[in-house]
């Protein structure tokens, strides 16, 4: 369940988003060598695309399944 209010998650964002320039940086210089990701920022850009729709879509299905959960508690009483 997401408790936080828009303000907490507006200021949230930033950290967000430095954990994955962070993230796709090591990864994309683990992977394709060393300084890649610095001379493709385009697929730094992609990856963290992908990481904030991974995450959203994960949300989303939570908070599907969460009121599936409690629409089939209502049906119950």
């Amino acid at each position: 369940m997401i408790t936080a209010d828009y303000e907490t998650m507006m200021r949230q964002a930033p950290m967000t988003a430095r954990e994955y320039l962070l993230r796709a940086v090591r990864d994309i210089d683990e992977i394709l060598g060393v300084g890649y990701a610095k001379a493709h920022p385009e697929l730094i850009g992609t990856f963290l695309l992908t990481c904030a729709i991974d995450f959203g879509c994960g949300v989303i299905a939570k908070s599907l399944n969460e009121l599936r959960e409690v629409d089939i508690t209502v049906e119950d009483t």
